[in-house]
């Protein structure tokens, strides 16, 4: 049951994530630029979904009220921190293996040979923890 998961090789999809987005910053910038408007973050280009679905070859991940948290998170997340770096308190390194091994886990994620060992873009990992049902409650003090 693994095939429901995507895997891929860093660099596979990733280079053509940050390829098309540097196009697509590039083509909004000069539509801003022309229109004098003002010109587009490069962050929210990279988050776009519908580039991640396109260099995988899955359907774009759906995001919705965990949807802010692309702006704290890396593009690629090391599964080796959530729970430590990242998303703590919310769902544990452990947890998110445990799923990946039961075919459970983010649809997609990248094997490297870094000491980190796999990476899972932050867009499938909000995708993930809103099917597990997650919320992150912020206190304003």
């Amino acid at each position: 049951m693994r095939s429901a998961m995507h895997e891929a090789k860093v660099g596979e999809g990733v280079f053509q994530v940050y390829a098309k987005a540097n196009m697509a910053f590039l083509r909004a910038t000069e539509r801003a630029f022309e229109a004098g408007l003002p010109l587009p973050q490069f962050p929210n280009i990279i988050l776009d979904p519908d580039l991640w679905g396109e260099a995988f070859q899955t359907d774009p991940p759906r995001v919705t009220y965990l949807a802010p948290l692309l702006f704290d998170l890396p593009p690629l997340v090391p599964r080796c921190e959530i729970g430590k770096t990242y998303l703590r308190g919310v769902i544990s390194e452990g947890s998110v293996r445990r799923d990946m091994d039961r075919a459970r886990g983010p649809r997609v994620c990248i094997r490297g040979k870094s000491r980190f060992g796999v990476f899972i873009p932050a867009v499938y990992l909000l995708e993930y923890l809103e099917t597990k049902g997650k919320k992150i409650v912020t206190e304003q003090l």
